[in-house]
């Protein structure tokens, strides 16, 4: 028998335990990130001290020197082949990173504006990612609109023939081998007797149930009778031995429900929204589900 005591302690002790469930994520992340953190620093500096500054900053630095084990040494020159729509071969030999953006890509990066539909944050918002790190100096810089409004742009930048790159939740209700995206293809409910294990787009982001994982090109869209999308073309990344022949079809559900992030061109916006971008961009947190 649990005596008043225990009790007491017990309900003492509940706000505790409920913020370490609710913030267990976050501390776990940070606990070994700083242990990483210092034990880099750590060994950094005992490479300095016994080997010199050169040992020590060319294989003393255990990131640095993992990722190269895993994936080889970044290149610094290479070549760049390929074959024209005409079918003629084409070679551009000791290319740089750098040199291949100033030739092939351009200087144009400002004009476009990634967004984003998000039910979570205020909508008509700007927001930044101060802790995603993946843009040396700067912060991703996102406008939050409806998911309609996404759309919309997403469909004229198509229509204007240029693809758009996005960013979505690649697991749920996916055929890998046959190349689809739809929640009517899995009949998960249907099969437990009628199970309704439906979840709205704000529920789904709130539980961490979804989350953007990976990055995509739209490259078409089907649009119907009505005018609206029913299906859209993707080309994915996973090689020809995926999809049919890495390109997939994703459905009009799916990108409703999982399709979070595009990068669209500036001029498709309205002058309303243009506007919206002089705003002081709110940072989003870090455990936030679409850092």
């Amino acid at each position: 028998m649990v005596s008043e005591t225990m009790k007491k302690e017990f309900e003492a002790h509940r706000p505790a335990a409920r913020w370490l469930a609710e913030h267990g994520e976050v501390l776990r992340y940070l606990f070994f990130g700083v242990l990483t953190t210092l034990l880099n620093i750590l060994l950094y500096g005992l490479f300095l001290a016994l080997f010199g500054y050169q040992a020590a900053n060319s294989w003393g630095n255990v990131l640095d020197n993992a990722l190269c084990i895993l994936y080889g040494q970044p290149p610094k020159t290479f070549d760049f082949i390929y074959t024209d729509k005409a079918g003629v071969y084409h070679c551009d030999p000791g290319l740089t990173p750098k040199g291949f953006f100033e030739k092939y890509v351009g200087d144009n990066l400002d004009d476009y504006q990634v967004v984003i539909a998000s039910p979570i944050h205020p909508l008509n918002r700007t927001f930044c990612q101060p802790y995603m790190g993946d843009v040396v100096e700067e912060n991703m810089f996102w406008l939050n609109l409806t998911l309609e409004e996404m759309e919309d742009l997403t469909v004229r930048q198509l229509q204007a023939g240029e693809p758009v790159f996005f960013s979505c939740d690649c697991h749920p209700d996916r055929d890998r081998e046959l190349g689809y995206w739809d929640p009517d293809s899995f009949q998960y409910g249907a099969v437990l007797g009628g199970l309704d294990l439906e979840m709205s787009r704000a529920d789904c982001l709130t539980t961490r149930e979804s989350r953007m994982n990976h990055c995509m090109i739209f490259c078409g869209v089907n649009l119907g009778p009505d005018g609206k999308p029913d299906r859209w073309k993707i080309e994915n990344s996973w090689g020809d031995a995926s999809g049919q022949k890495g390109y997939f079809i994703g459905s009009e559900k799916w990108f409703e429900r999982y399709v979070y992030q595009v990068t669209v061109r500036k001029d498709l916006l309205s002058d309303a929204q243009r506007a919206l971008l002089a705003q002081e961009p709110l940072p989003m947190a870090l455990w936030d589900p679409l850092a």
